[in-house]
């Protein structure tokens, strides 16, 4: 488990890997929720809110979809806005806010939140 820092969240039942990498649900789907995901690598300036793109899992198409902050977000340094969104094209964007003193780097693939 050091190896690949695996964290289990045993509240929100996902096993997260590669520092929130990969999330893998311990438990059966109780809920239709998916994962978004950042699209680039971003840079976010210390104590500031951005808006980024994010890519959505392909079942969503271009319907009316909710945007919340995901379980593995929790002890991050960010916070993640509640969003109503429309998806085009598999994308669609994200409001982060970095609440720290220092600039935040989001890799490309991390987890950001989830819809529904």
């Amino acid at each position: 488990m050091r190896h690949t820092d695996c964290k289990l969240d045993i509240l929100s039942g996902v096993a997260s890997f590669l520092n929130d990498f990969i999330l893998m649900p311990l438990f059966g789907k109780t809920r239709e929720l998916e994962v978004v995901r950042a699209t680039n690598p971003v840079v976010l300036p210390a104590t500031t809110e951005s808006i980024i793109s994010v890519t959505v899992p392909p079942a969503f198409g271009s319907q009316l979809a909710v945007i919340e902050p995901h379980a593995a977000t929790e002890n991050q340094s960010f916070l993640v806005a509640k969003a109503l969104v429309i998806p085009r094209g598999r994308r669609t964007v994200c409001r982060i806010l970095n609440v720290s003193q220092q600039p935040l780097h989001i890799r490309k693939g991390m987890v950001l939140a989830t819809i529904s």
